[in-house]
């Protein structure tokens, strides 16, 4: 019971302990010093699924058997006046499930410790989404592993585009690794082929503009260069920040795509041939047929001609050129009545066949022109009947153009002029008849033979129904199937068809979509009618349904619309009709019955329900059936699908007819079982609330608010201030609240007869005469039918000596910031306060006070380049949340310019709203000032580093140049050398054999006239010329000399390309032929074109054309084309093209070409190729792939320079592996 509460207040002491036990968030349960209970709350006995006659008296061990090795130290820890906190993971009815404990000393009423006061909650729950998340965050990236690409989180934050999360995959597809991507998108954005990075982009920007799932396949080029068609695939979705994510999956589809490619080569290629096939296969079908045709029309034209026109129903006949009649078919004959064409002109001819001559004239006339004339015409018959014609005529015309006759086809349309005005009649009869009709009445014909179909008649008011103009009735069959709803089309012609084909009645409803974009529902009814020359007849009537269709629509909808509202309420609502049948029950009735609608329907009650409950609830329907009352059943026992009794608390209530007859009831129910329960453990509950109220640590008082007294308070209150229970309540007020605090108890009392909550801080006093700050809320409460003031007081003594702490520690740390240039500050987004510590104004070089500049003037600090970037930077820390770490400039007052580093974090509300933003500034201006100064004394370092550069450069430019020019110089000394003393005496022999051509071709000229002249010579003459065989030496003596001029032809053409390479001569610029530079130079090395023991010939081809003079230096420019031949055929000669066994043939091709600028070189062989990493290189001066000994790496070094600086052109190389080596040469014209 609580201290100095009379028997009288006592109820209103465990009313207030009732409360404060409803706001505990724990069950609890109060243990004896032995550990047994003595109360526990129903939240215990729910948790721990126990019953409170089970548990009371009893030990807490027999259920909880781990506690007993910890009970005492536990016990010794609370008495000492600690709170104990611990979990344990225990088995519940075979369910292990984690405990947290928490335990406190209680005490009686003399303050000694009676037990403990012990709290548990369940968090089996959080532990186990603990483990869940980690086996879901393990799933996933064995999932990611095993799936095929790479499955990503990509999130838009206001343009800004971050990774939360992607697989390993990318790795294989991109060649990016899962943790550089996420770090920096933009490394996957510049792998995307640029021919395909605008469309990549422009999908993504649309999405983000009208968010739709995003596909997307294009290319992207690795890092290797191997370029990848890839596919991404992703439904995004906006969070509630209004950031876009990106959640999905990119494959490589490159396999696929270079399938498809094939397949559509392979598909074109075919389509291609098809195509030129099936052309040539029409084009000669289309000969044939019209060679068939053009003799058909021949051998038929006359005979067609002429059975078309006897045979023809109209009337035809021809005039010559000046309107005289000439011929007349049968059906003219028949019109006009007469037998022959003289019979005709006899009763006038064709002017007096009209009724009215002037019109007749006027015809003729118009036909003599050249004109074409038709019409209805009146005529008379040669018996002089009157007719009315159609009549069609024209002149007809020679080959010439000139008019040779007229020819008329004249049609009787008198009984279709009397049929029309009948059916004229007729038809004004029936639009007055259809104005009554409700609806649009229609004749529908069919051709059975080819399903064609129209409306024969159709009344006016289907033009009001179907939204058609009046003039297109009767062709609007095909507008009407296009307005039939799509999803009704199908089943509308089907049921058609089968009405029109097997002759029977058809009615159907349907809706059509009309131009206005209404939507109608048409009712359509039809009986078949006779069916003449294969077509088939119905007659019917359309009418529009629109508004009986909304009404049942809307019915539905409100019948769903009450089915939804019973559904959602949660108590039992059962409706029955006569004999207790069941007609419908709601969505929580069904669930407690545990059976669906349709199982319910019809029947009296559940068959697990026991039959005297059954019949109860029948004598309660009859009694409501009967006497048309409500009847009110305050507690009623009814079974639960699993054999659980509840309790509810059932209102019947008739339902009447228009007649005021009952029909049905309605029951409505509402299960009392937990409140019948709680009702009884609320009474059993008062002692343990009067225990947890005393061992409340807070003090708890109740004042007079009339006279300021207290009325009551807890142990609590009274220990707080240093007094027993007893003592305390024989204080008044001002004993224990300090004078300066009396003011502050007297306001608060008088708000709280105002109806008004109080919290405030004061100062009381303790026994000892000590001070203590306190902190006091106070509220109005209800206490024995007046109004109190209920006060709840905590010792805040700490929490001061704490802040006082605090204050102190702010001091010093002003003051390390001060030493560091680091300040602090803090931004409350809600009222725009910004807080600044002193060294944040001495930064910005302002006066250091209690108010910091606003916002604006905070931006106006910074320098203008700056400014718009930071404050973008303070934008995304509002908005998003966003840390930063920047480094921006500063101006401060007196125009001194300071850099600074800035820190901010947020702080978000529960909604995830930033509500405030702190961080530091810290001047870096000396650090700044020194990496400026350490920047630009690398600047100068790496400037001279490039000066050396360039020296070591021209170095070996220069080094290169001397080493070839030397070379050169010997070479070309030796050569010319070597041509001067080969060309003496080659020049000595050829000179002399044209002289001993001649000479000897005298000889062999007397020789023959000795022969001639004196044919039996001596005979030792005739001896000797059989020893010298003079025959076989007269004819191969000009043989020999032959051979002799071709030899010395030869050495001269080496001599000559060996000065011509040389070109010692030649070192200043002049004009030249290049193709002679080039055949030199392939002379020259002739000994290593030509098949040897071990390789087989070169193959050189050439491809020349027609080229001007250029002017160059010549010697140079050969030894340019030395190069490279040379260094082709060593690239023939490796790569195994050369060997005997070779298949293909090694070959050394040279072109020349000529442009409107440059003439164009290029040398190629067919050879092995080169390396890329090697082609990069091949220009450097000294590198070379060659064994040591065989290449100084100058040769095309120097030839790069030799075209490029001497020459002004330009010298590349191209390179295939396996396919071989091109040099392409270019030099200018002119120079």
């Amino acid at each position: 019971m609580l201290y100095s509460c009379s028997s009288r207040n006592s109820l209103g002491c465990e009313l207030l302990l009732q409360q404060l036990l409803q706001h505990l968030p724990v069950s609890a349960a109060l243990l004896d010093r032995e550990g047994c209970y003595v109360a526990v709350s129903q939240q215990w006995l729910q948790d721990h699924a126990l019953e409170e006659q089970d548990i009371l008296g009893r030990s807490h061990f027999c259920f909880f058997p781990d506690a007993t090795s910890i009970w005492s130290n536990l016990c010794d820890r609370c008495l000492e006046g600690h709170t104990e906190t611990w979990e344990e993971y225990h088995t519940s009815s075979e369910v292990y499930r984690w405990q947290q404990w928490q335990a406190r000393a209680w005490q009686n009423e003399a303050g000694e410790m009676e037990g403990l006061l012990l709290t548990s909650r369940d968090i089996t729950d959080q532990k186990q989404a603990t483990r869940d998340l980690a086996a879901s965050e393990a799933r996933l990236r064995e999932m990611a592993a095993n799936l095929p690409g790479a499955i990503f989180q990509f999130t838009n934050r206001d343009g800004l585009w971050t990774v939360d999360y992607i697989s390993e995959g990318i790795l294989e597809l991109s060649g990016i690794s899962a943790e550089v991507m996420m770090q920096d998108f933009n490394q996957f954005v510049q792998l995307v082929h640029p021919e395909d990075l605008n469309d990549y982009l422009s999908s993504v920007i649309q999405v983000l503009e009208t968010p739709a799932p995003w596909r997307y396949e294009g290319r992207l080029i690795r890092a290797d260069g191997e370029i990848r068609w890839w596919q991404g695939s992703s439904d995004p979705i906006v969070n509630s920040q209004g950031h876009t994510i990106f959640c999905g999956v990119l494959l490589d589809i490159t396999d696929r795509k270079l399938a498809e490619l094939a397949l559509y080569d392979a598909n074109a290629a075919l389509e291609s041939r098809v195509e030129e096939r099936t052309a040539e296969l029409q084009q000669a079908i289309a000969l044939l047929e019209q060679e068939n045709s053009d003799r058909r029309r021949a051998e038929d034209s006359l005979l067609r001609y002429k059975q078309a026109v006897e045979s023809c129903n109209d009337a035809i006949g021809m005039a010559d050129a000046e309107g005289n009649h000439i011929y007349q078919n049968a059906a003219f004959s028949k019109l006009y009545e007469a037998d022959s064409v003289e019979a005709f002109n006899a009763a006038g001819g064709i002017g007096g066949a009209f009724v009215d001559p002037q019109q007749g004239l006027e015809i003729i006339q118009t036909l003599r022109r050249g004109d074409n004339w038709s019409g209805e015409v009146e005529q008379t018959t040669c018996t002089g009947r009157i007719i009315e014609t159609f009549f069609r005529a024209s002149a007809v015309k020679d080959t010439q153009g000139k008019i040779v006759g007229l020819m008329g086809v004249f049609s009787d349309v008198t009984e279709r002029r009397q049929a029309e005005a009948a059916l004229r009649e007729s038809e004004e009869r029936l639009r007055s008849v259809n104005t009554f009709v409700p609806g649009a009445i229609y004749q529908y014909e069919t051709r059975l033979a080819t399903g064609e179909s129209w409306f024969s008649y159709l009344s006016p008011k289907a033009a009001e129904i179907f939204e058609i103009e009046p003039e297109h009735l009767l062709d609007c069959a095909p507008i009407l199937w296009q307005r039939i709803h799509p999803e009704d089309a199908p089943r509308l012609i089907a049921s058609t068809n089968r009405a029109i084909y097997e002759s029977i009645v058809w009615s159907d409803e349907f809706r059509v979509i009309l131009p206005s974009g209404r939507e109608k529902w048409i009712s359509g009814r039809s009986e078949p009618a006779e069916t003449v020359d294969g077509v088939a007849r119905q007659n019917g009537v359309f009418v529009d349904i629109s508004d009986r269709k909304r009404a049942e629509l809307e019915l539905r909808e409100r019948e769903q619309t009450y089915r939804q509202i019973l559904d959602a309420i949660g108590d039992y609502v059962l409706i029955k009709g006569p004999e207790s049948r069941i007609l419908m029950a709601n969505k929580a009735f069904r669930d407690y019955y545990n059976m669906t609608a349709e199982e319910l329907k019809s029947i009296v009650d559940a068959p697990f329900n026991p039959p005297d409950y059954t019949q109860q609830y029948i004598r309660d329907d009859a009694f409501v059936f009967n006497t048309g009352q409500i009847l009110q059943i305050p507690e009623e026992p009814v079974t639960r699908h699993d054999g659980v009794v509840r309790l509810w608390h059932t209102i019947k209530s008739p339902v009447f007819n228009l007649a005021g007859e009952v029909v049905m009831t309605v029951g409505i129910s509402r299960d009392i079982t937990e409140r019948k329960q709680a009702e009884e453990i609320l009474r059993q509950k008062e002692a343990q609330y009067r225990s947890i109220f005393e061992a409340v640590n807070d003090g708890i008082a109740i004042f007079d608010l009339e006279t300021g007294n207290q009325i009551t308070c807890n142990p609590a209150h009274a220990k707080i201030h240093g007094y027993t229970p007893e003592e305390f309540m024989q204080l008044s007020p001002q004993d224990y609240i300090h004078p300066d605090s009396w003011h502050l108890f007297q306001q608060t009392l008088i708000m709280v007869r105002a109806g008004q909550q109080v919290s405030c801080q004061a100062v009381d006093v303790h026994k000892n005469g000590s001070t203590f700050d306190v902190e006091v809320v106070v509220t109005p409460y209800l206490h024995e039918g007046r109004v109190c003031a209920l006060a709840v007081l905590r010792d805040i003594s700490d929490r001061k000596r704490a802040e006082l702490a605090i204050q102190q520690s702010k001091k010093q740390l002003e003051e390390a910031q001060r030493l560091a240039h680091i300040g602090s500050w803090d931004f409350d987004c809600s009222t725009g306060h910004i807080n600044w510590s002193d060294e944040v104004f001495r930064i910005h070089g302002l006066p250091v006070s209690d108010q910091a500049p606003s916002y604006e003037g905070f931006l106006s600090l910074h320098h203008s380049d700056d400014r718009p970037f930071f404050e973008a930077v303070i934008q995304r820390a509002l908005t998003h949340a966003e840390a930063y770490d920047v480094e921006d400039r500063l101006i401060t007052p007196d125009g001194i310019l300071r850099y600074v580093n800035s820190k901010g974090e947020a702080v978000c509300n529960a909604e995830g709203q930033v509500v405030r933003l702190f961080g530091t500034i810290m001047d870096i201006t000396e650090r700044k000032l020194a990496e400026h100064a350490l920047r630009q004394s690398e600047a100068e370092l790496r400037q001279q580093a490039l000066q050396l550069e360039q020296a070591l450069r021209e170095l070996q430019h220069t080094q290169s140049q001397l080493v070839q020019t030397e070379k050169m110089s010997s070479l070309g000394q030796l050569v010319a050398g070597v041509a001067h003393e080969i060309n003496n005496p080659v020049n000595f022999i050829y000179g002399n054999l044209s002289h001993a051509d001649e000479y000897i071709q005298d000889l062999l000229q007397l020789l023959c006239l000795y022969r001639q002249h004196y044919p039996n010579p001596h005979p030792e003459i005739a001896q000797e010329a059989d020893n010298i065989d003079v025959d076989f030496l007269t004819l191969d003596l000009p043989k020999l000399l032959a051979s002799m001029k071709v030899g010395a032809d030869r050495i001269r053409g080496i001599v000559q390309a060996l000065r011509s390479f040389s070109r010692m001569d030649e070192a200043a610029l002049k004009s030249v032929n290049i193709h002679d530079g080039l055949d030199s130079t392939l002379m020259i090395l002739q000994h290593r074109l030509k098949e040897t023991s071990l390789f087989q010939e070169i193959r050189v081809t050439r491809e020349y054309s027609e080229l001007p003079l250029l002017e160059c230096y010549a010697g140079q420019l050969n030894q340019v084309f030395m190069n490279i031949f040379s260094n082709a055929i060593d690239a023939l000669d490796s790569s195994g093209k050369r060997d005997k066994t070779s298949a293909e043939a090694p070959t050394l091709s040279v072109q020349t070409s000529l442009t409107d600028s440059s003439i164009q070189i290029r040398i190629m062989d067919n050879g092995s190729g080169i390396p890329e990493e090697v082609r990069q290189r091949i220009f450097e001066p000294f590198f070379t792939t060659k064994e040591v000994g065989k290449g100084t790496g100058l040769g095309l070094s120097i030839s790069y320079q030799v075209i490029v600086d001497k020459h002004k052109g330009s010298l590349t190389c191209q390179s295939t592996s396996d396919q071989g080596t091109q040099f392409i040469i270019e030099l200018p014209r002119s120079r």
